[in-house]
């Protein structure tokens, strides 16, 4: 029996230049008039196609944004954030702009981004408002920072700057931004994984009884948390030879996860 199911928006929703289908609303309509809830459960800011998203699955109800870092209604009222120590905050941004790195700071309602690849670490359908360095720190110290991350295309597994105390550091990609690998800075135990108990508790639902979906490195302590979980066929290789899977993004993976979601209620 599943009582949630919670997805990942890129490469799991979402195939990269491509609109989320008509296929998928349909199906997530008749989940929710089944009784079936849906969250999401992304890497994105609560902006843009993250908001319209969770909006649409879930109005009034909880999702997971930033990576982990956030759980809050489509509204913008939120159940937790992490936030980040001002010290550990100084200290990347300041690293960062010494190597003069692709950087990005995630707030609990935007995202500002900087540095050399920024138009070519552009989504396409962006979320994040591109500043000056000193625009960055300025807004870093104003407000409270949730998850940094610094892009770069080496696809060395190493921290490109080193990681403050009180952070916390995991390398991932994003099939938005092909060829790239992004470092994400946290405080200690935000992911995918702990906020997904977390948005279990808020459900007051069993994780055993939840499904979840994702395709990358960072979906997995999330993946890992459920009873049911599912990876896209075109996932990542470190995923699909640990999860079942279903087919592939791009051919309304998405649609087939909700399918089984509603089969194990036994509603199809």
């Amino acid at each position: 029996m599943v009582d949630l199911l919670i997805l990942d928006i890129d490469g799991t929703i979402k195939a990269p230049l491509l609109a989320i289908s008509d296929n998928f609303y349909g199906a997530a309509e008749r989940a929710r008039s089944a009784g079936l809830r849906i969250a999401i459960c992304t890497g994105r800011p609560l902006a843009g196609i993250a908001a319209e998203l969770a909006e649409r699955l879930g109005p009034g109800q909880p999702h997971v944004f930033q990576g982990g870092a956030l759980i809050a209604t489509p509204s913008g009222t939120q159940v937790h954030a992490d936030c980040m120590p001002d010290s550990g905050v100084r200290q990347i941004l300041t690293a960062a702009a010494g190597q003069q790195l692709h950087t990005e700071i995630y707030l609990p309602l935007h995202a500002w981004f900087t540095g050399p690849d920024a138009r070519t670490a552009c989504r396409d359908d962006d979320e994040r408002s591109l500043v000056s360095r000193e625009e960055l720190r300025s807004i870093a110290v104003s407000e409270p920072v949730l998850r940094i991350v610094i892009m770069t295309t080496s696809a060395t597994p190493a921290s490109p700057v080193a990681v403050p105390s009180g952070v916390s550091w995991h390398a991932g990609h994003s099939v938005q931004i092909p060829g790239y690998i992004y470092h994400s800075y946290t405080v200690p135990g935000s992911d995918k994984g702990s906020a997904v108990r977390r948005l279990c508790r808020c459900y007051g639902v069993d994780p055993a009884r939840v499904m979840a979906a994702g395709d990358d490195i960072a979906d997995i302590p999330m993946l890992e948390a459920v009873g049911y979980p599912l990876v896209p066929a075109d996932a990542r290789a470190e995923l699909t030879s640990r999860f079942p899977m279903v087919g592939a993004c791009a051919e309304d993976a998405a649609v087939e996860i909700i399918e089984r979601a509603l089969s194990l209620r036994g509603e199809i």
